[in-house]
């Protein structure tokens, strides 16, 4: 029997009217192997979704342990467009590899395991309380190497949408190494930091959707470069001073996980 928890409490099994749990789960074990995590990220995950917005979904499935023994063990992640000829976009990893990425503290792991917008999760693991394990000050590599790439981005093709994202992630990684924890709606986030770095109209330009794939003007990226370079002082200064732990070795733990779950598969 399916064991689920949905975390999605205002659409229930309905999945922002893109598809529903049922029709994700099935599709996923269409492909012979059984999902362990689903969640969705992206854009809804931010509270930045238009109507209509495309739906990303990430997770986590098991193979069977027989192809886990085999000669070819096969590839360890799945992913697939346009999902029941929507713009549902997935991509999920073997659980092995899951926690091998976070072990590594792999923020995109650690950000969906702690996701508000689970919607489908057995109860074979505690995902939650092992991922809060991996809120370490680690993550400021992960948060400081995501905005400087969007930063990049931005400056080639992305637009303004690149450098809300940029803002997103460096508010994120300050908020993480001064409260320990994630804030995922991101308009919360900003109105956190807006009293305390009193930042320019610059991002409530770009929040505008029409600005998204518009390409930035160097005189707005001249701009943007004098705010980042102060969040990015207020960064580093947040993680000296942090008081989450330096870091976190869960191999004992992932691998114990990991054993029961081969076990539970094998017997079935």
């Amino acid at each position: 029997m399916r064991t689920t928890k949905s975390s999605l409490k205002e659409e229930g099994k309905d999945l922002f009217g893109m598809a529903t749990d049922k029709e994700i789960v099935d599709f996923i074990e269409g492909y012979g192997v059984r999902p362990l995590f689903l969640c969705i990220t992206g854009s809804h995950m931010w509270n930045l979704a238009e109507p209509g917005a495309d739906l990303d979904i990430r997770g986590i499935y098991i193979k069977p342990t027989e192809l886990i023994l085999s000669v070819h063990k096969g590839a360890d992640t799945i992913e697939a467009c346009n999902v029941l000829r929507k713009d549902i976009d997935i991509q999920l990893y073997e659980v092995e590899k899951a926690f091998s990425m976070l072990q590594s503290h792999n923020g995109n792991t650690v950000e969906m395991l702690l996701s508000p917008t689970v919607f489908f999760q057995t109860m074979e693991v505690d995902w939650q309380k092992i991922a809060k394990k991996y809120l370490t000050k680690r993550l400021a590599h992960y948060y400081k190497g995501y905005y400087h790439s969007q930063r990049k981005r931005a400056m080639v093709n992305r637009g303004g949408k690149a450098l809300v994202y940029t803002f997103r992630e460096i508010y994120q990684g300050i908020y993480l190494m001064r409260h320990g924890k994630l804030v995922y709606d991101f308009r919360e986030l900003k109105n956190y930091f807006e009293s305390e770095f009193k930042p320019s109209k610059l991002l409530d330009e770009w929040m505008d959707r029409k600005t998204w794939k518009v390409p930035v003007s160097e005189e707005t990226m001249v701009k943007f470069e004098k705010e980042w370079e102060m969040l990015l002082s207020i960064f580093e200064r947040e993680y000296r001073t942090s008081s989450l732990p330096g870091d976190y070795d869960g191999y004992s733990l992932l691998n114990e996980e990991l054993l029961e779950l081969r076990k539970k598969e094998w017997m079935k």
